[in-house]
């Protein structure tokens, strides 16, 4: 098992920044990160806390972001479903994980064109991974691609 892979509370194998214990981190991990959402409002507010700290630029982009998704077309979860990214076997470990694609640069600039702002293709890939249009969870983890299907289940 990779170091980057830890064993919970709970028995079940998971991503190290989790905890071992019962966590809000865990509980996010097993509930949230990684979980694929087709919620234009789950989508928005992903896409929006992954970037507002402290940067006043960045809280007036997310009023910004949220008239340009009231108007875009096509819709932040059908940009997302035509991004995805498939994997039949999971990462090794994080070092294996890229900071971006080229699914993610794509998906910047459509989410640029469209009016949003502070919507690069390294903040684009991170809102991938957290609202499940990659699955990044590495291998080992319960919730990894390559995990036995019996268990995978949270």
């Amino acid at each position: 098992m990779s170091s980057d892979v830890i064993i919970g509370h709970d028995g079940k194998p998971r991503r190290a920044w989790a905890g071992a214990g019962d966590t809000a981190f865990s509980r996010y991990h097993d509930e949230v990160w990684g979980t694929r959402t087709h919620d234009e409002s789950a989508m928005f507010e992903a896409l929006t806390l992954g970037s507002i700290i402290r940067n006043r630029g960045k809280i007036q982009a997310t009023a910004d972001n949220a008239r340009a998704m009231l108007s875009a077309s096509p819709s932040l979860v059908a940009l997302a479903k035509s991004c995805e990214i498939t994997r039949e076997r999971a990462p090794r470990s994080l070092s294996d994980l890229p900071k971006s694609t080229p699914q993610a640069a794509t998906f910047a600039q459509q989410l640029t064109s469209q009016g949003y702002r502070f919507v690069g293709p390294t903040s684009v890939y991170a809102f991938m991974q957290n609202v499940g249009v990659v699955n990044d969870h590495v291998h080992g983890c319960f919730r990894a691609t390559d995990y036995p299907s019996t268990s995978r289940s949270h």
